[in-house]
């Protein structure tokens, strides 16, 4: 049996000879030889979400079908992670090296698709997707129009968008936002698509009546529900040529002079790949981030007769003070990373100061400063008090207040401090070692690990004096 070697582990693959196009000829072995040529660049856009895929394994022109649990053969290293579903508890596929995307591949599954959420969070969008669909008379060209258009009115409320063609006949856009419930990303999309059909009815449409479509672009905003999943840059799709979801740059998009132009399949992507690197990299760094804008007075409406719940209608805050805190305790010896499952261990420094919870209440609340024994210190430091109450409300920081003096820590500043104010060489500190709670969800039963990254992606754009250890 043919093997392939990736990422240290050796694979055995299956029947490579297999016509997955029979349009084209295209063979599983050249699909095999794509994706291992790109993963370097597609893993980043899957880290620690959770794939859904569109098995094809007797080629395109067979039965193709979605799944969601892993497939039948899938090796136990490739990670899994429970996510919510209707009936309970569904565990899917978590791709995080080339080894584990070539063995799903190897077993059929064509088309990768994932949430606008992480597993480690699922519900809590970090970027936000509108899908450019074609009708009957429109074409990717006049989705290219659309797409400007929208990207003109995301940037006046502070937002960048970056685009790759669907590997169909339409376009996705992609915005980095800061962590926010799926419901409210949803919610905006929705108005966002709704104002340009008002604005270009000849041109838009935001519902998905076919009827209704012709000579129009669908601009499809549901993809942003938190039970729903879009196609995966550099994912292959199952039609009947080997395209690809294909990230572009806007200057690259501004120039097709054809729709031909704006197709790409397996043979032409790596090359692409390697000539320019990857369009959509700026998307994967978190200091690009925005937070999305305050609801408007017509979209921060209360729950209505129909039930519907929209944006602004949730409170963010779901930890109110006081909660009970980790104490730290002494253990004879650090654990062996075997017997953390592999995980190893994380470790941090211990800094003098004030253990403080953290609590942002939002704008009409002042913050909460949790001693260790519960009570409010928010009085004692102002600055530190003003600096959490901009945070996101429903933020909730573990972490330790301190004051530096001459470029050292000064524990004793902090006794001063709460007697006679902060003294003008004095520097206050929050540094925050956990988050227990973001807008509209606690995380606490999160592990450590992955409430790290969350931490870090929220303090991102975050100054001083809120800081992460």
């Amino acid at each position: 049996m043919p093997q392939m070697t990736v990422d240290g582990r050796t694979l055995a693959l299956s029947h490579l000879d297999k016509v997955y196009y029979p349009l084209t000829g295209t063979l599983k072995g050249e699909v095999l030889r794509y994706y291992a040529a790109v993963h370097s660049a597609l893993l980043p856009h899957l880290r620690d979400r959770p794939v859904s895929f569109l098995r094809c394994p007797d080629g395109v022109a067979a039965e193709v079908f979605v799944a969601k649990n892993p497939p039948p053969g899938t090796p136990d290293w490739v990670r899994t992670a429970e996510v919510p579903s209707n009936s309970g508890e569904l565990r899917q596929v978590v791709l995080e090296d080339g080894a584990g995307l070539l063995s799903v591949v190897n077993l059929g599954c064509l088309e990768l698709h994932v949430p606008q959420w992480h597993a480690a969070a699922p519900g809590l969008a970090d970027r936000l997707v509108l899908d450019l669909d074609p009708g009957a008379g429109a074409d990717v060209l006049t989705c290219r129009t659309v797409a400007g258009l929208l990207r003109e009115r995301l940037a006046a409320d502070g937002l960048e968008a970056w685009v790759k063609t669907s590997g169909g006949k339409g376009l996705h856009l992609l915005v980095p936002l800061e962590p926010t419930p799926s419901a409210r990303v949803s919610a905006y999309a929705k108005e966002l698509a709704a104002e340009l059909e008002a604005a270009r009815p000849e041109l838009v449409v935001h519902t998905m009546a076919k009827a209704r479509r012709t000579g129009r672009v669908l601009v499809d905003w549901s993809q942003n529900s938190a039970k729903k999943t879009t196609a995966a840059p550099y994912t292959v799709r199952a039609k009947e040529r080997p395209t690809v979801s294909a990230p572009l740059s806007w200057a690259e998009l501004d120039a097709a002079g054809s729709a031909a132009e704006l197709v790409f399949t397996i043979a032409e992507v790596p090359e692409r790949l390697a000539a320019g690197g990857d369009p959509l990299g700026p998307l994967l760094d978190p200091a690009r981030a925005r937070p999305l804008p305050a609801a408007a007075p017509h979209r921060a409406r209360r729950r209505g007769s129909t039930g519907a719940e929209t944006a602004g209608s949730r409170d963010p805050v779901v930890l109110t003070p006081p909660v009970e805190v980790m104490r730290p305790a002494a253990v004879p010896a650090v654990p062996p990373a075997d017997g953390l499952g592999g995980a190893g261990v994380l470790y941090e420094l211990k800094l003098d100061g004030f253990r403080c919870v953290a609590f942002a209440r939002g704008p009409d609340r002042p913050a909460f400063l949790q001693s260790r024994s519960g009570r409010d210190l928010a009085a004692e430091f102002p600055p530190i008090a003003a600096a959490v109450a901009r945070l996101p409300a429903g933020m909730v920081l573990d972490a330790e207040l301190v004051a530096w003096r001459g470029g050292r820590f000064a524990f004793e500043e902090l006794l001063r401090t709460r007697r006679d104010g902060a003294g003008e060489d004095v520097a206050l500190g929050l540094i925050a070692f956990d988050v227990l709670a973001l807008p509209g969800r606690d995380v606490r039963s999160l592990p450590l690990a992955d409430r790290r990254r969350l931490l870090l992606a929220a303090l991102a754009e975050v100054p001083p004096p809120v800081q992460p250890v």
